[in-house]
């Protein structure tokens, strides 16, 4: 259908149809994922060549469970760990597994000697560390 317009020249209107502009959906919220997390530990006093229980608690701190995984334990010198890897089970978000380390220092300890913890469990991991301190014998 054609028009004309004051100036006398031809305007073409054509039959057109108009649809409302939808917003983008919202994001698909994100996949929840585990998360490991290591307590931290006060520093432990130990007699040189005595044996201590050490307990470690590792926590999925996630939102999904995590598979099974590992805690390990890493000494410096002069630093006797029994039970350096552990295995951990399947944690559901919010759970918590207890482990037990047991520590001794020797005679060639460094002045501080510190453990290394590490929880690894597919795809995620944790660290932490322990002091050690000598006390008298």
């Amino acid at each position: 259908m054609a028009e004309k317009s004051e100036a006398g020249s031809v305007i073409e209107v054509g039959d057109f149809m108009s649809f409302p502009i939808a917003g983008l959906p919202p994001p698909a919220p994100a996949p929840a994922l585990a998360a490991l997390s290591i307590a931290k530990l006060k520093p432990l006093m130990l007699k040189a060549g005595k044996w201590k229980t050490v307990q470690v608690k590792v926590t999925n701190t996630g939102g999904a469970e995590t598979a099974p995984g590992t805690l390990r334990v890493k000494a410096t010198k002069g630093v006797l760990v029994k039970l350096a890897s552990q295995k951990l089970p399947t944690l559901n978000p919010g759970a918590s597994r207890t482990v037990s380390i047991r520590v001794q220092l020797t005679d060639k300890a460094k002045k501080i000697p510190t453990l290394t913890l590490s929880g690894l469990a597919s795809g995620v991991s944790a660290r932490g560390s322990l002091v050690l301190k000598l006390v008298g014998s």
